[in-house]
């Protein structure tokens, strides 16, 4: 098996077929919802899970089986800096559980349940959205910010 971590480029359907291998990638957002670029980002604005999902990857983006998904709560006072530090950090988490269930269930493509792929990738946001995403952290209003000091 291949582990993809942190290509932001797509492969290609001849590219994923010449490695002779499954695949395994961590998506920085929370499948099959957040598909494509931005996706914590997105996340944020819509007020939607934050978290990282492994799975195989496909010649679509974002659109393959998915074998592990969570989703994280931040501290009040979190900066952007703190959520996307914890998003990277956690990620090897997922990535290490797939392995295994790889491994010990002989997962693979073809075995594990395809995902709704009609959803469209978000796009890259616009800088406008942005700011709105930094504002709704900095005043915690977003529902993965806890209550509470953690």
């Amino acid at each position: 098996m291949l582990l993809n971590v942190g290509t932001t480029r797509k492969l290609s359907k001849v590219s994923l077929q010449s490695v002779g291998c499954e695949v395994l990638n961590v998506h920085l957002g929370v499948l099959p919802k957040y598909r494509g670029a931005s996706c914590v980002e997105w996340a944020i604005f819509t007020d939607c899970p934050i978290g990282n999902t492994a799975h195989f990857m496909v010649e679509d983006y974002d659109a393959g089986p998915v074998i592990v998904v969570e989703d994280y709560r931040f501290q009040i006072g979190s900066s952007y800096s703190d959520i996307r530090t914890k998003i990277y950090t956690k990620s090897i988490r997922p990535m290490v559980e797939s392995v295994g269930l790889i491994l010990r269930n002989g997962l693979n493509n073809r075995n594990t349940e395809e995902q709704n792929i009609h959803i469209d990738p978000y796009p890259p946001m616009s800088f406008k959205d942005i700011l709105i995403v930094l504002e709704k952290i900095k005043n915690s209003s977003h529902h993965a910010i806890c209550l509470s000091r953690v």
